[in-house]
């Protein structure tokens, strides 16, 4: 699993782990030696003053028994403990804690072939030091650990600041056009490396949008030209008074290929340009004769197939958007309806502010709902000559001007495509 926090968070929670745990071993350390040389030493110095008395004892007998300072000590012959208080009478020659009369006490012992003797130490007092020493060096982690945050927050502002310019920086660099180079507002080091890194891939980014957006422009600009002569000819074909049926059929046929080309040109031009038409003018435009002129363009893909068009209008209403953006959008998901159902019926129905469109055709797994918006992409099972860009282009249009498509399952077979236009006028 990844680390999740924030940068400045891992360089406070970095600075505050060390500095604790730079507090606790310093105190760890402190402690261990206090006790390991207070043990010892003063284990080896009544030890010494032990040995000193026995030697003395031989010396002098008669001052054998005489206190020492701080000290209770005891000399007896070997084997003869009825003296000694019961904790000492097991003791072996050397260095013992134990309690006696219920205070902690240092037993030192040392039993030469003609005296044994015994010296007791009370290190109550030592032990009340050493609580004093650990509360002191508890005390001192948790300051140090403070001090080690307040240093980290302020440290960290410092060294996040030019990451945090870098940051806000690119974030405006997104809202331009033509962004403003980020390496000069940076010194040479690593955040001026990545501000010149991210300067060269804006470049990039930049020329290529561009060369898109120009050549998208270019083609669909010129396409208009070979479309506008295509509809003129065709509507002088067609003011012709001698015209047999089968040949004005296929002039409406041309008629509709270049009036469907000519709206997805427009469409195209938009989002290129990233452009909405008619917000600005507030033109309106009703819903209804829009949807069945593309039911009109769009019954050619029936053929001769047993399927039924049924047009609903519970309640009409008018679109902002200019008519070729509208058309583009109902004309692929109608023509879908009518080219992936083999028979049945079509139900098409307007209630502001959606337009549905219901199939009886075999629909879509659920797993390729949402990849049927993907460019290029095809269902399953899919027949034709379609590119797989139609929806991809819906989807497009809908995200430049705020409208919602989705799709799913009919409730027996098919599928119901559904589109809602966000800014409608009056009710038609």
């Amino acid at each position: 699993m990844q680390f999740r926090h924030r940068l400045r968070t891992r360089i406070i929670l970095a600075f505050l782990v060390f500095g604790l745990a730079l507090s606790a071993m310093l105190g760890g350390t402190i402690w261990i030696m206090r006790q390991y040389l207070e043990n010892q030493l003063l284990g080896v110095r009544l030890q010494q003053e032990l040995g000193s008395h026995i030697e003395n004892l031989r010396n002098n007998p008669k001052q054998a028994n005489q206190p020492f300072t701080g000290v209770r000590g005891w000399f007896v012959a070997p084997g003869k403990l009825r003296r000694l208080p019961p904790a000492f009478r097991t003791l072996d020659s050397g260095i013992h804690y134990l309690e006696s009369e219920g205070k902690p006490v240092m037993v030192v012992v040392q039993k030469d072939p003609d005296i044994w003797g015994y010296l007791q130490y009370d290190i109550s007092w030592n032990k009340h030091i050493e609580q004093l020493t650990l509360t002191v060096i508890v005390v001192a982690v948790i300051f140090f650990g403070f001090l080690s945050l307040m240093l980290s927050v302020l440290s960290s502002r410092r060294i996040m600041a030019p990451v945090t310019d870098l940051v806000r920086r690119i974030q405006t660099m997104s809202s331009r056009e033509d962004p403003e180079p980020l390496r000069p507002h940076f010194p040479d080091d690593e955040i001026g490396q990545l501000a010149a890194a991210f300067d060269e891939y804006a470049d990039r980014l930049t020329a290529l949008v561009k060369r898109d957006r120009e050549f998208n422009a270019d083609v669909s600009h010129e396409l208009r030209t070979p479309l506008a002569v295509i509809r003129s000819a065709s509507e002088l074909l067609m003011a012709q008074p001698d015209l047999d049926d089968k040949t004005r059929t296929r002039l409406e046929r041309i008629q509709r290929a270049v009036r469907q080309s000519t709206d997805l040109t427009t469409a195209l031009l938009h989002l290129v340009r990233g452009q909405k038409t008619d917000h600005k003018t507030g033109v309106y435009h009703d819903i209804v004769p829009l949807v069945e002129q593309v039911i009109e363009d769009q019954r050619p893909q029936l053929a001769r197939k047993p399927v039924e068009v049924e047009l609903e209008v519970r309640q009409g209403f008018q679109v902002n958007a200019d008519t070729a953006t509208v058309m583009v959008a109902l004309g692929n998901l109608i023509g879908n309806a009518f080219k992936y159902t083999p028979e049945g019926v079509v139900h098409i129905v307007i209630d502001q502010p959606c337009v549905q469109v219901s199939d009886s055709g075999p629909g879509l797994p659920e797993e390729e709902m949402d990849k049927v918006f993907q460019r290029y992409y095809r269902a399953k099972g899919s027949t034709g000559s379609g590119s797989g860009i139609g929806l991809a282009i819906v989807q497009r249009l809908c995200d430049l001007y705020g409208w919602q498509i989705d799709l799913r399952a009919g409730e027996q077979q098919g599928l119901v495509a559904r589109i809602c236009f966000e800014t409608t006028g009056e009710p038609s």
